[in-house]
């Protein structure tokens, strides 16, 4: 499958580290998280996927990784450079649209995935899901205060933050709900119209909706892309209820986690 892994980001979250080395080359056992993801990509592909990896800060140390492992693994790598100028996840999508296609076609769906998420979540499982839809995110119901909403049949309906209240959704139904709208232990609306799920950052996206990317611009966020399109596109959630996922975005997140940290690694 296409992938696009997101690694531009500045990583203010582990800093001093990243004032020498960019997040995805942080270290993980002994491993940088990018060579985490390649191989989890790789081992979860019966084909030669390939693999793009957008850049951005300290993007010559990417470079170099990307063109001193390229024959290590079974796949094509490729580079989407950003410079001189961050694009949020939109537009790194947008940006990397065009290294996927073949004879001038985007004619395959591409797995995104955040370079700092780890996880032991079944890829080709995510990838069968898709089936259908328009765009396939990975979610889950871990504590957070920023949730996707979904209704009962677990098409995107919505975005809301329980600290301030904002709500963002083309439905008008949607828009009325509150924080109080929620229970929480079930994270439902009292009628079971409506769940919270808390995104991944790992989804899939049909080149039908990437298509519609062409129309905006060069800097915007993928899930404000997604919550204009979710009422006329079918862009869904996905769960995977005993997957770990761990965002490797904070120095203490390894030491306080090793256990389950050592156990997706390895």
């Amino acid at each position: 499958m296409n992938t696009l892994i997101l690694a531009a980001g500045l990583g203010t979250r582990l800093k001093p580290v990243t004032d020498f080395i960019p997040k995805a080359l942080f270290p993980v056992n002994g491993k940088p998280l990018l060579q985490h993801i390649i191989e989890k990509v790789v081992s979860s592909d019966s084909e030669k996927p390939h693999i793009v990896v957008n850049t951005f800060h300290h993007a010559e140390q990417i470079h170099n990784f990307v063109n001193i492992t390229r024959h290590t693994w079974h796949a094509t790598l490729s580079v989407s450079d950003e410079r001189p100028e961050l694009l949020d996840t939109g537009g790194a999508v947008r940006r990397a649209m065009s290294l996927f296609h073949v004879n001038g076609i985007l004619s395959a769906p591409i797995l995104i995935h955040n370079v700092d998420i780890l996880s032991d979540v079944s890829l080709p499982l995510l990838r069968d899901s898709h089936c259908g839809n328009d765009a396939t995110l990975l979610v889950s119901q871990r504590k957070t205060s920023r949730y996707l909403i979904f209704n009962s049949t677990m098409q995107l309906a919505g975005w809301i933050n329980l600290s301030t209240g904002d709500v963002k959704s083309p439905h008008a139904d949607v828009k009325l709900l509150t924080p109080e709208s929620f229970s929480k232990d079930t994270y439902a609306t009292a009628d079971g119209r409506y769940t919270l799920y808390a995104f991944s950052g790992i989804h899939i996206i049909s080149p039908n909706l990437c298509c519609e990317m062409e129309k905006c611009g060069n800097r915007f966020s993928i899930i404000d892309f997604y919550l204009d399109h979710c009422a006329s596109y079918r862009i869904c959630g996905h769960c995977q209820p005993l997957a770990n996922i761990i965002d490797i975005g904070k120095m203490d997140v390894v030491g306080n986690m090793p256990d389950i940290v050592s156990k997706i690694t390895n």
